[in-house]
Order: structure tokens, then C-alpha cells, then sequence
């Protein structure tokens, strides 16, 4: 299940260097990205599952949290510590 969804996961990882770099941290000190699905699905089409099953899939296993915003903007996507503490150690 996980292996399926290396490549959004690694994607998400990328992103969350940026958004480190832009300061995009939430009033409790947490790193969010935001990321618009339609763009993920564009970028990774050929992994041949939809990016809604793979992100209920990450949220299941808790490699990920969204926070929705609502009025048609993009979730707030947080990458879960544990994930993000062990792709810096390498």
C-alpha cells in the first residue's frame, strides 16, 4: 500500500522543504504544505491510482493530516513528524 504511494509521498516531502523555506507555519508551530491535488494529479499521472485513494490511504496510515480551508482553496496538507524526521536523516 505504502510502496504504491512512494512517489506522492516523496512529492509531498519535496514540497515540505519549501514550504520550510517559506515560513508556512500554522499558529501551533507546525509545517504545512499546500499542494492542490489537481496539480499532484497532473505531476503524477502515471502512477495509475487516483490522487484521492492515495491520500486516504496516507491519511489512513497517518503519513499525512489535511486541514480543509474551504471556499474552493486547497487543504492545508501536514506531514506527519515521525516521516519527515526520518527523510532528513538520510
Amino acid at each position: 500500500m505504502i510502496g504504491g504511494n512512494f512517489g506522492k509521498s516523496t512529492l509531498l516531502l519535496d514540497r515540505l522543504t519549501l514550504s520550510q523555506k517559506n515560513h508556512w507555519v500554522d499558529n501551533l508551530g507546525r509545517v504545512y504544505l499546500i499542494y492542490p491535488r489537481e496539480d499532484i494529479g497532473k505531476k503524477l499521472n502515471p502512477f495509475g491510482r487516483t490522487v484521492k485513494k492515495a491520500f486516504e490511504q496516507l491519511n489512513k496510515v497517518c503519513l499525512i493530516e489535511e486541514k480543509r480551508q474551504g471556499l474552493g482553496k486547497p487543504n492545508l496538507i501536514y506531514i506527519a513528524k515521525n516521516t519527515a524526521r526520518r527523510n532528513r536523516n538520510k
